[in-house]
């Protein structure tokens, strides 16, 4: 047998037949990756305690009498890690400790300010944020555009994923398994030499198809048969999908070697879904080439 070319569009068919593995595939890569993952935010313990102090705010007005709008929440931030702000604090940490711990967010109302403490320590997250409330809102009012404030809210430390990334995680397992799964099968065909479709088995070898049965047929499945007693005018049985074009070849090889006529080649279990698959489409002619 000659050597054949990349058959993109039978390729693409038997991956398509295939849909089902790749699923499974890429399901299970998810899991695999994605539940250690989620264990290790959930039952190992890999994540913090935050505790949370809200202050609502009122803005005053500019020089000019208007009214100022916002404040936003960069500007917050750094009002939180401030060494002005740190210094009101009555806490055994250093400076460079509470700015790793502080932080402040804004939601959407511009009004409501939310101070945050994020630590490994759920008592130290707790203590933080108590004393945060005794002094935030006397140096909230220190800030020139703010009118009054109130704090309205202290929760205690409940854990928290500093970046919870579970959903993105089993994406990404789902998208390497289905990406590893069609690399596998891809690897897979090119190393697959078994013979699919009957009229490309005739224009690749000259070996012509019959359907009729013969007294001197010589079955070729998936190992080279026995070639001792091999006859003139063999005809070739070849069981199809079974990866045996080595087989096959090695066949044809020693029968020219002898002078040994093959009478023709009858092709078995032949998955006629696929084979017409193949013939109808004929848009996919140069696909995956």
């Amino acid at each position: 047998m000659e050597k054949k070319e990349f058959d993109g569009k039978l390729f693409a068919i038997l991956l398509l037949n295939k849909w089902k593995q790749i699923l499974i595939a890429a399901v299970a890569v998810s899991l695999i990756i994605g539940v250690p993952y989620l264990l290790s935010k959930t039952v190992i313990g890999f994540f913090d305690y935050r505790s949370e102090v809200t202050v609502h705010v009122e803005f005053g007005e500019d020089s000019a009498g208007n009214m100022y709008d916002y404040i936003n929440f960069y500007t917050w931030e750094q009002y939180a890690k401030s060494d002005k702000f740190i210094d009101t604090l009555n806490v055994s940490e250093s400076k460079d400790e509470l700015i790793k711990l502080l932080d402040a967010e804004v939601p959407a109302d511009q009004r409501v300010v939310v101070f945050t403490i994020t630590s490994k320590d759920k008592a130290l997250s707790d203590a933080l944020a108590d004393e945060v409330s005794k002094h935030i809102v006397d140096f909230i009012l220190t800030i020139p555009e703010i009118r009054s404030a109130e704090v309205i809210n202290v929760s205690p430390a409940v854990k928290y994923f500093v970046y919870n990334s579970t959903p993105q995680v089993f994406v990404l397992g789902l998208i390497i398994g289905f990406v590893g799964s069609i690399l596998y099968l891809w690897i897979w065909f090119l190393l697959d030499d078994s013979v699919y479709i009957p009229r490309k088995f005739e224009e690749e070898t000259g070996i012509k198809l019959t359907d009729e049965r013969s007294e001197n047929e010589l079955l070729i499945d998936k190992d080279l048969p026995d070639l001792t007693d091999l006859k003139q005018n063999t005809v070739l049985v070849i069981k199809a999908g079974k990866r045996n074009g080595k087989a096959v070849e090695a066949v044809i090889h020693e029968c020219k070697k002898r002078g040994i006529d093959i009478a023709g080649a009858r092709i078995e279990d032949v998955n006629e879904k696929l084979v017409s698959a193949y013939y109808k489409t004929t848009k996919l002619k140069n696909l995956f080439m």
